[in-house]
């Protein structure tokens, strides 16, 4: 649990890590960083072989092109995300109503159309994120990546689950809501095992 956590807020702050290191000619700190957790999971996890080939990717990057490839990783990340979300919703349930569920055993009705919604609303926020990081690694400044990275999609997506939850108890006014917290351990303690079998 205490390394998912360092895991969570490296990524939260890797963006600022990646600004300070390109503006103090230290590009190469935030690759350390993550070759660094590469190394951990190759030897800690069973993802060997995955692991084994994101150091070779970023050493490679980091020998030829430092700059450009620190600020690869938000798409690789969203890359993931989108791929996630998009193959769910090939399956009978798409992501959104797997975790739901956790909540709601019984789904009232309606509630599988609206978890379907907004599943497909996810896809296509990750879908428009690779599309921007693409641009901003092209053509913005490092303080205008840093900033989009660093805050602004967490703002975003800060609003998309506010307006879900808002829309929901519009939707489903009837519904009883469990706690933020209690919704939030239901998600840590399963999504593993949801997240594995929608791969």
């Amino acid at each position: 649990m205490v390394f998912k956590i360092l895991v969570g807020i490296l990524f939260i702050l890797y963006p600022a890590v990646v600004y300070y290191g390109l503006t103090h000619g230290m590009a190469w700190f935030g690759l350390l960083l993550l070759i660094l957790f590469f190394m951990y999971q190759a030897i800690f996890s069973e993802k060997h072989w995955q692991s084994i080939g994101f150091i070779a990717v970023l050493s490679v990057g980091a020998w030829f092109q430092q700059a450009t490839t620190i600020k690869l990783i938000p798409i690789v990340i969203h890359l993931s995300l989108f791929g996630l979300f998009y193959q769910s919703l090939q399956d009978k349930s798409p992501l959104i109503e797997k975790f739901a569920r956790l909540d709601f055993p019984n789904f009232p009705e309606g509630m599988a159309r609206h978890c379907l919604q907004m599943t497909q609303i996810w896809t296509v926020f990750f879908a428009c994120n690779i599309v921007l990081n693409i641009g901003l690694v092209l053509w913005a400044t490092d303080a205008t990546w840093a900033l989009y990275n660093g805050m602004l999609v967490y703002i975003f997506i800060g609003m998309l689950v506010l307006g879900e939850y808002i829309w929901r108890r519009i939707k489903f006014p009837s519904l009883v809501m469990p706690s933020f917290k209690d919704t939030a351990l239901n998600i840590s303690k399963h999504s593993r095992g949801i997240i594995g079998n929608n791969k």
